[in-house]
């Protein structure tokens, strides 16, 4: 069957046959228009009588756990920088390292006592 424009939505339309083990074929051209690829995944949504896909971007839960730190972090005005170079950021880091292990220092003699 030939892929027609889909007007309202700006894309394309074709009438593809769902398969015997619930599949659904994507037509090339929609698949390449939206940089969809093989083992991706979507979310299925059921709107009255429709159903539509929405690709997703699956994000292990301990890195969306550190991402959520670090914006919480970079809100709260916990970060470094800007940077003219990344020799500027470097030189930064060993200085953080430094007092860091300055800290530590002090704070294992202060225990001792």
């Amino acid at each position: 069957m030939n892929i027609q424009p889909y007007p309202q939505s700006g894309g394309y339309s074709q009438i593809v046959k769902l398969g015997i083990s619930r599949q659904l074929v994507i037509p090339k051209r929609i698949l390449h228009s939206m940089k969809l690829k093989t083992g991706g995944y979507f979310e299925i949504l059921q709107r009255d009588k429709e159903i539509v896909l929405k690709p997703k971007v699956v994000v292990d839960k301990e890195l969306e756990a550190g991402l959520a730190q670090s914006f919480a972090d970079f809100k709260a005005g916990r970060s470094y920088g800007p940077f003219e170079t990344a020799e500027d950021m470097i030189e930064s880091l060993h200085g953080n390292v430094r007092r860091i292990r300055a800290e530590r220092r002090k704070s294992k003699l202060h225990n001792k006592r």
